[in-house]
């Protein structure tokens, strides 16, 4: 009988597999022999070098296990955006670079590119084309005409600067923006951009809740120095509490003033951020009525070499009569701020030309807007109305108002008399009148009007004495 004797040295068990994928098999073996040597070695040293990643690129180990690699251990470079390019041109993996891009060292690289995608939108933005910038919006910003408004409406763009840019979790930004508007209005608000694909999109705007939390404090403290020292009578304090150009020698001086100053509470009623010639903190108090003058007080604080100043004091009687003590320079440093031109030479006014044709003599009429102050309007200080600036051949000015955006209605109508005008200057997209007995008065237009009517008003001038 045949017996059956077991093969002591059975061979090795054969894996078939179809052809195709035989080399497909056999590289992913040979590169885990290869990659494993350096993994062990790897974890045996810590994060992994520049050098070992490229290798590990260049030998063809498998994309997922180099992706792992990196998450799990780390790398002991920076990446550069320029290493990426060249692992793309080695063909690294989508998971390979996308686990490497993580590890950029992205605040610096946001410092650098979130900056001229912000110019290139707002020059979209200002002319009325937001499509062409989409590719730097997500979806929810591009498809919202209300927050696209909010960051800037069409033909309003004059500047803006970046005041800070912080990085949040989950590879978020926040960029603190000052931006500059016609005919004279400053915003402060947050940007959120977040990132894809190496690229910065703008996410979400949102207001500056904490931005102006320590400013806000200083402002409070300072107004509380502020009326101390106007009490004390202390001149030195006030003027180092005070912008250049402030008189604060009336609340030492003026009997009347002096007895307003001392029914002024100390701590402030209302502290808010208002736009006057520029964004302001603005803090408001008011003196009792027990007082033989009373009425509503604004400080109006700035920063200024990197400290708060009281940059306007404005005082508002109960009969609606408000007395402005101001820097004269505040729209200037507010344009200085966002490194814009100006022109606001005092002019020199020449003489009548007695050989005017009768057309030249005629009345000329413009419109513009005047820029006022209503203290105890809602919200801003600052409102425009639009009307019509006549000037009569005789040399009188007269501007009437025909339209508001005051919610309390006011619609100035002046008349300047001849002779009255004792200053003149040009402002960035205006001119300033000031008048003997009248007051300041600030008007805005297009620039063919703004120079015609302020060449008609030069010959009226009379200089201050």
């Amino acid at each position: 009988m045949l017996r059956t004797v077991k093969d002591p040295y059975p061979r090795a068990a054969t894996i078939s597999a179809p052809r195709g994928h035989s080399l497909v098999l056999i590289m992913t073996i040979l590169s885990l022999i290869l990659l494993a040597p350096t993994l062990l070695y790897g974890q045996a040293q810590g994060r992994l070098t520049l050098e070992q990643v490229r290798n590990l690129v260049n030998i063809g180990a498998p994309d997922a296990t180099i992706a792992h690699e990196i998450q799990i251990r780390g790398i002991d470079f920076s990446p550069k955006p320029t290493f990426l390019d060249q692992l793309e041109k080695a063909h690294a993996g989508p998971q390979t670079i996308s686990a490497l891009r993580e590890l950029l060292p992205v605040l610096e690289e946001a410092k650098k590119q979130i900056p001229k995608v912000l110019q290139t939108i707002y020059s979209a933005l200002d002319q009325g084309n937001p499509s062409s910038v989409s590719a730097s919006l997500t979806s929810d910003i591009a498809n919202n005409p209300e927050k696209l408004d909010k960051i800037c409406k069409p033909f309003t763009y004059r500047a803006h600067y970046e005041e800070a840019i912080i990085q949040r979790p989950n590879r978020l930004f926040e960029v603190r923006v000052r931006a500059l508007f016609k005919p004279f209005e400053e915003k402060a608000y947050v940007l959120v951009f977040g990132t894809s694909q190496g690229h910065f999109l703008l996410q979400d705007i949102k207001p500056p809740t904490d931005w102006f939390t320590t400013q806000l404090t200083a402002a409070e403290e300072l107004s509380r120095k502020f009326v101390y020292a106007a009490k004390a009578g202390r001149k030195d304090v006030l003027d180092a509490s005070t912008l250049p150009g402030v008189d604060t020698s009336r609340y030492i001086s003026d009997p009347k003033l002096k007895n307003v100053i001392q029914c002024i509470p100390v701590r402030a009623e209302d502290v808010q951020m208002v736009n006057y010639q520029g964004l302001k903190i603005e803090l408001q108090m008011f003196s009792g009525a027990s007082c033989d003058t009373w009425g509503t007080w604004k400080f109006l604080v700035d920063q200024f070499q990197g400290a708060a100043r009281i940059a306007c004091i404005l005082w508002q009687t109960p009969d609606g009569k408000v007395d402005a003590n101001c820097s004269p320079e505040l729209e200037i440093d507010t344009l200085h701020r966002f490194k814009l031109e100006t022109s606001s030479a005092n002019v020199s006014p020449s003489p009548p030309d007695t050989t005017q044709n009768s057309s030249q003599q005629s009345v000329k009429s413009f419109t513009f807007q005047h820029r006022h102050i209503n203290m105890l309007g809602p919200g801003d200080a600052i409102y425009y109305c639009t009307g019509n600036l006549v000037v009569s051949p005789d040399g009188s000015v007269r501007f009437d108002c025909t339209g508001t955006n005051d919610p309390t209605g006011r619609c100035d109508h002046v008349t300047f008399p001849a002779g009255s005008i004792n200053d003149l200057k040009k402002k960035f997209g205006g001119f300033h009148v000031s008048a003997r007995g009248i007051g300041n008065y600030d008007f805005f237009g297009d620039a063919a009007s703004q120079q015609a009517a302020y060449q008609a008003i030069v010959p009226s001038v009379s200089p201050k004495k």
